[in-house]
Order: structure tokens, then C-alpha cells, then sequence
């Protein structure tokens, strides 16, 4: 970001007036990536400290963590946090109660392919027997109970206390606990040196990929067509606050250099689909399962480790804006209906004012 802007970072420097505004979700990780990311700019333009509102980050709940709002401590005493916190009552019920949700992920499990993989990958740690009463749901377990860790020098100890809403119930379950541990496993390597590859083989780690890309694509994606805008429709708020950075400027209120957002995958997953980025944002008939074949939705897309999107803004002379979009680091194009924006000749430039008209309700 500091390199592609040089020039704007650099006359940020001169003018010493204007802030870079850092909010966060007010999460834990949210938090710690806003401190590292605010500590990296120090270090690469130490003429930019004074423009940091740093160490503190703002916290903005609605705008950044609208999946998991909760009506008895998130005040909604401010404009469009009413019809967030309502939206995100309504995709949380949505994943609680909703019975064609419920039965579409029973189908992915019950796949020959995923139960197949299941039984291979359990087998170089199980006997048979009991993989068995796995699938026969003689088992279940659940992350209850309290653990206790200390760190090698006796410096630090923590306790965990489960809240029995993770469970496993199947081989399915276990296999895909197993996936998701040698997924996660090589962005802490500096924590701890655990390989899980030989737990997980290539061509079974294909298959859990497709089923977990399946499931976050039913619960956290663009999900299903009949069921309209359950799964995003709360991140309006946020969206609506990239427009007005943008509007705040074309009003000739120059005194944000940027603003830095940190939040989660839930936050940015149903941003995506709101904005219907090409390519990223197909919502599937609840007549036909999700499958790579027939979706191009996929989550080392829209969410690989340290997802982001940017946009980037340009004014004339004359006081025309121009927004670039990039995701993940590269162009990206917003949704198609927003072509007649582009500027001619551009995949990822885009008349400001005519982009918002595009995404403007009706």
C-alpha cells in the first residue's frame, strides 16, 4: 500500500494535517493485526506517526463484527445500526433454525466421495471399530471441560474452558477436525512446529477443501438464491462507509489520508456478496448443491489467510473522483451491472459518482 501510493503518502508527510483513520472489530485477532499493520507503517514512513490515530484503534462492532451483534450490549443509537443489528438477528437464525440450510449441509456429508475420504483419512489413526460407531453415531464429543497450558519457561499459563457448541458427531466430523487443524497448521509455525500432512492425505485434503469450501459458501457466502440477502445483507453498513470516505472527499473534506478497517473472514466473506464482485459472488438454487463445478466460488479467493480489499481514489483537477478496486493485492472488478463506471479502456477503474448511482437502492 505505501509503495503503490508513494506519491500520496509522501504529500500526507508535507501536509501533517490529515489523519489515517484504524478501526477494528475490537476482536482479539482484529486487534493485533491493526497494531502490527500500524507498527509496519511506522517503521516504513516514520514521517507518517502523526498521522496515526494509533495505538488505539477505533471499535466499530456494527460496521466490523455485524455477524455475532447482540441486542442487549450493542447499542444501535446511531444511523443504519437498527436495520444491522436486525439483519444480523435474522442470518444468525437463519443458521440455527433454517431447515433447507440444515438439510443442504446434511447432503454434503452424506457425499460417497466425503464419507469415503473420511474413512481414509481416519483409518492411519483409528481401528475400524471404532470409526464404526462413529458413523453409526454411537459417539459424540464435544469441546467441553477445561485445560490448563503453560509455556516452556513457566512464564506464562493459560486456562481454556470449552463451550460445547463445536461437536463431532460423525467420521465426516472427525475427518474434517482433522482438515481443519492442517489447514491452520502452517500459519503457526512460529508457535509451534506441527506438520499435519502425513494425518492428511493430498487427494483427501482435495475433497475436505470442497466441503469446506461448500459449507462457509452455504453459511458465510453468497448462499442460497431463494433465500435473498440472509447471509450479507448485514454488511450494508460497511459498504455504505467505504461511499462515504469516498463522498467525504468529493465534498472537498480532505482531512482522512485513508481509513484502515481490520475485521474477520465473516466480515469480509458477506462483503464480497454484498457488492457482488465478479466472479465471487454467485448465489446457488436451492434445486442444485454447490459443487466446483457448477460455482466458481471459492474461499482461497474470497478469504485466504490475510484477505483485504482497497480501494484506491483519484482526483483531477476539475474534482472528478476515480475509484480503483483491488482485492487480495490484485485489479478486481465490481459487480457487473456497475460496467457502464469503468472508465474506457480500464478493468478495475471506476467514475466514482457513477459507481455509486450502480449501488445506489432503488
Amino acid at each position: 500500500m505505501l509503495q503503490r501510493l508513494a506519491t500520496h503518502w509522501q504529500a500526507v508527510e508535507k501536509q501533517g494535517s490529515r489523519k489515517i483513520v484504524v478501526a477494528s472489530s475490537g476482536k482479539g485477532r482484529a486487534v493485533d493485526s491493526a497494531g502490527f499493520f500500524v507498527e509496519g507503517i511506522k517503521t516504513a514512513r516514520p514521517g507518517l506517526v502523526s498521522a496515526l490515530n494509533a495505538p488505539v484503534a477505533e471499535v466499530d462492532r456494527f460496521a466490523l463484527y455485524f455477524h455475532k451483534l447482540d441486542a442487549s450490549s450493542d447499542p444501535t443509537n446511531a444511523p443504519g445500526r437498527p436495520q444491522v443489528l436486525s439483519d444480523s438477528q435474522g442470518y444468525r437464525h437463519y443458521l440455527k433454525k433454517d431447515v433447507e440450510l440444515r438439510a443442504a449441509l446434511a447432503q454434503l456429508k452424506q457425499a460417497p466421495e466425503i464419507k469415503a475420504a473420511a474413512r481414509v483419512v481416519l483409518g492411519r489413526l483409528f481401528k475400524n471399530e471404532f470409526i464404526d460407531r462413529l458413523e453409526r453415531h454411537v459417539y459424540r464429543f464435544t469441546n467441553s471441560g477445561t485445560l490448563s497450558f503453560s509455556s516452556d519457561d513457566g512464564a506464562f499459563t493459560s486456562s481454556l474452558t470449552g463451550n460445547q457448541k463445536a461437536s463431532i458427531e460423525s467420521a465426516v466430523d472427525a475427518a474434517h477436525a482433522i482438515y481443519d487443524l492442517y489447514a491452520i497448521a502452517p500459519a503457526l509455525r512460529n508457535e509451534i512446529a506441527l506438520d499435519f500432512i502425513p494425518y492428511m492425505p493430498a487427494s483427501q485434503a482435495a475433497v475436505f477443501a470442497g466441503l469446506n469450501d461448500a459449507v462457509n459458501f452455504y453459511k458465510k457466502g453468497p448462499g442460497i438464491a431463494e433465500k435473498g440477502e440472509v447471509t450479507f445483507a448485514m454488511a450494508q453498513l460497511l459498504a455504505d462507509d467505504f461511499f462515504a470516505e469516498v463522498d467525504a472527499i468529493a465534498k472537498g473534506d480532505y482531512r482522512h489520508a485513508a481509513k484502515l478497517r481490520f475485521a474477520h473472514a465473516e466480515t469480509v466473506i458477506p462483503l464480497v456478496s454484498l457488492l457482488q464482485l465478479k466472479g465471487m459472488a454467485e448465489q446457488q438454487p436451492l434445486s442444485t448443491l454447490y459443487s466446483y463445478a457448477g460455482n466458481s466460488w471459492r474461499g482461497e479467493v474470497v478469504s485466504p489467510m490475510a484477505s483485504n480489499m482497497q480501494w484506491d481514489v483519484y482526483q483531477n483537477s476539475a474534482g472528478r473522483l476515480i475509484v480503483k478496486l483491488l482485492f487480495n493485492e490484485k485489479e478486481a472488478e465490481f459487480k457487473t451491472e456497475c460496467d457502464r463506471a469503468k472508465l474506457s479502456g480500464t478493468q478495475s477503474f471506476y467514475d466514482f459518482q457513477d459507481l455509486k448511482a450502480c449501488y445506489a437502492k432503488p
